[in-house]
């Protein structure tokens, strides 16, 4: 096997299409909330501020009532299909509220989910999926300072390392939406033509054509780069080149693998991130 082969290069670029989608996305609206008065004062009135304990236990609570409604999602998947289909609703409006305003925003994203849950293809999940992060790392952007992010980012490196090679219950929590063909994540087939296919119902650990990326591993470094962007755009954009360079590096472990498994996302991608905002904080 050829070293390109091995590497999957065609792979890392689905990955990074989507990838620089969501940044792309969640910039753009944050500098028009941070440039429009009248968008600003309504954004930042709404959000919530949090401190990285707040964060963070939120995020522990939400996990915990995850995994305790497992058994209920696997004989009734309907609940977990509302779940999911609330998740992508809820950050469409809010990317669509930034550039068009409502009610049209909740309307037009009402209209997307219905279309998404009736047309199920792998490529409008990852189309909607990336709108729908961009518009939630916004808001949590704008509701936490970039030192508490940077906390909260390295809490949750070594947590994804713990939930997926200690206790194992990340794989637990992705196992039962995927076998009912529910992703929170990107979906990257192999072949191009599976992109217009329905996304796919797979139990995982089973041989497939497809690859995935985790919605937190792309969203949660795009936090750091919308906290620092709104103040400054230089900086922030140097950061996400960085996460970008995570990525890769992340594609570049996974494709090592002598046997394809499940792997922890955000700390390569972490670091990465944490480095060039330690570089730009330096250059200050």
């Amino acid at each position: 096997m050829s070293i390109l082969n091995k590497l999957r290069l065609d792979i890392f670029l689905k990955e990074a299409v989507f990838f620089v989608l969501t940044y792309v996305l969640g910039i753009l609206a944050i500098l028009r909330i941070y440039h429009v008065p009248e968008l600003k004062e309504v954004v930042t009135s709404q959000a919530v501020a949090l401190n990285p304990l707040q964060f963070l236990l939120n995020f522990l609570i939400v996990t915990l009532i995850f995994l305790l409604l497992l058994p209920l999602f696997k004989r009734k998947p309907i609940f977990l299909k509302i779940i999911f289909s609330l998740s992508i609703l809820v950050g469409l409006d809010v990317i669509m509220g930034v550039f068009f305003g409502e009610p049209y925003a909740l309307a037009f994203s009402l209209i997307l989910v219905v279309l998404l849950n009736t047309y199920p293809k792998t490529l409008l999940h990852n189309i909607l999926f990336s709108c729908s992060l961009a518009g939630i790392g916004a808001i949590l952007a704008i509701s936490l300072a970039p030192n508490a992010i940077v906390i909260i980012l390295a809490v949750l490196a070594l947590y994804d390392v713990v939930a997926v090679y200690l206790t194992r219950h990340m794989i637990k929590m992705a196992k039962i939406p995927a076998e009912n063909g529910i992703f929170f994540g990107l979906i990257l087939p192999k072949k191009n033509k599976d992109f217009l296919c329905n996304k796919p119902q797979l139990k995982l650990g089973e041989k497939s054509d497809y690859f995935f990326l985790g919605g937190g591993d792309v969203v949660l470094p795009m936090i750091l780069v919308g906290s620092v962007i709104k103040d400054n755009l230089m900086d922030g954009l140097i950061i996400a080149l960085f996460s970008f360079l995570g990525l890769f590096l992340l594609h570049l472990m996974f494709s090592q693998q002598k046997k394809r498994k499940a792997m922890p996302g955000l700390p390569p991608l972490i670091l990465m991130t944490l480095l060039g905002y330690l570089i730009v904080t330096m250059i200050k």
